[in-house]
């Protein structure tokens, strides 16, 4: 499809912003599209070159793309994650370089009735911001344009949702891609001295292309970003924190949804029963139990028992500790863990609740103040353990989604 003289103006416009605002040279753009001629054998497929400076390469893009970035250019706004204008914002992910060819990541896109979200190597507005503000420096490999990953949030109509709103959605999408691939993929941020990472892209591969919708994506909540933090982390005693605090981010809710299905329970006895001192020393008993919940040694326990079935996970555990575990509740047979009845799986789940507590402590307390009790895992497990772990806190947020409002963390 060839030009019009309309799209023609918007690239020589663009070019000359470019040149004027952003100090990028760009006289063999401006000669080209400036030839009266061009209109008869260039088309959206053509590309074009960008110099920014300390590029080590020249940036390219296709002619369709600088139809759509031109007109926003004169006018972006940006914080520290991101550039915009008008409909369309390039928020920067942090993704390593090795896990962007290993997610196939510019595969996926996601559209609802808003809005869609693509991935895109060298994103311009985010580029032109760096370059305006002098976020660069080839000496540290620090490149304006080529240095960033970016989610491309761009609206299809003129109805819009808050920026807060927007990293929400994005971040669902992450956790989508995150839990699929196994990666940590998180928002970034500008440059700064203080976090050198050097990426470079790979956007070719066999994997079709991946359509999310809003069906495929859970409800955002804090928890996600312990998750997929936790997977990028190589250490496993810091990967098991990191997964633990999913476990903590829970355990509040899942202590008061216990009480409150308690107390109306007993309040539905109301009309039936007298309000005798038993009956009301029954309610205090719930707002004991209550409290108890809450303490740090029987939040996870709470958390297995009121939030999964945890026994259907007992094969990833490390196999020494299905064997300590066996041999303590004095299980004969461990592949019929998952027929048992509902108060022996809790028994199950409260004792590994013990285990995940204890190896907790044994990671967070300084070694020469900390008394091993016999429950934590081994230090060699560990890595074993956060499999575990993984799937632990993947049910755990699956939980969160199907709770309803009232129950429901954000």
């Amino acid at each position: 499809m060839k030009l019009t003289e309309a799209e023609i103006s918007i690239l020589i416009r663009g070019f000359n912003c470019l040149d004027d605002k952003y100090e990028i040279d760009t006289g063999e753009n401006l000669s080209i599209w400036e030839d009266p001629q061009i209109m008869e054998y260039e088309s959206h497929d053509e590309e074009c070159n960008i110099d920014a400076p300390d590029e080590f390469d020249t940036i390219t893009y296709k002619t369709r793309d600088l139809l759509r970035y031109f007109p926003l250019i004169e006018k972006i706004k940006s914080d520290n994650i991101s550039a915009s204008s008008r409909h369309i914002r390039q928020v920067i992910i942090s993704i390593s370089e090795w896990d962007i060819e290993k997610s196939q990541l510019f595969k996926y896109h996601y559209i609802d009735n808003l809005l869609r979200v693509n991935f895109i190597a060298n994103p311009l507005l985010i580029g032109l911001v760096a370059v305006k503000n002098g976020i660069y420096d080839d000496n540290y490999g620090v490149t304006p344009i080529s240095f960033y990953t970016a989610a491309e949030i761009e609206y299809i109509g003129t109805e819009r949702i808050s920026p807060e709103e927007e990293i929400e959605l994005l971040k669902q999408i992450l956790y989508t891609i995150a839990v699929e691939k196994g990666i940590s993929i998180e928002v970034g941020r500008f440059f700064s001295f203080d976090n050198i990472i050097d990426y470079e892209y790979d956007s070719d591969g066999e994997e079709e292309n991946v359509t999310l919708t809003p069906n495929d994506l859970l409800s955002y909540n804090k928890s996600m970003d312990y998750y997929v933090k936790a997977l990028g982390i190589k250490d496993p005693a810091i990967k098991y924190l990191h997964f633990y605090k999913v476990i903590e981010y829970f355990s509040p809710i899942a202590s008061k949804k216990v009480a409150y299905e308690q107390l109306n329970l007993r309040l539905d006895t109301l009309r039936v029963k007298n309000r005798d001192h038993k009956y009301l020393e029954s309610i205090f008993e719930i707002s004991r139990n209550y409290d108890n919940s809450l303490r740090d040694r029987e939040l996870t326990s709470t958390v297995l028992v009121e939030c999964i079935d945890v026994t259907e996970l007992f094969d990833l555990l490390p196999s020494g500790l299905q064997y300590k575990i066996s041999k303590k509740l004095k299980i004969q047979d461990i592949d019929r863990i998952t027929s048992f009845s509902k108060s022996e799986r809790d028994v199950v789940a409260r004792e590994i609740g013990t285990i995940l507590y204890s190896t907790r402590n044994s990671i967070v307390h300084a070694k020469s103040n900390y008394t091993p009790t016999g429950n934590e895992c081994a230090e060699g497990d560990l890595y074993e353990l956060n499999i575990f772990m993984d799937r632990l806190c993947q049910c755990l947020i699956l939980w969160n989604n199907r709770q309803p409002s009232e129950y429901k963390t954000k």
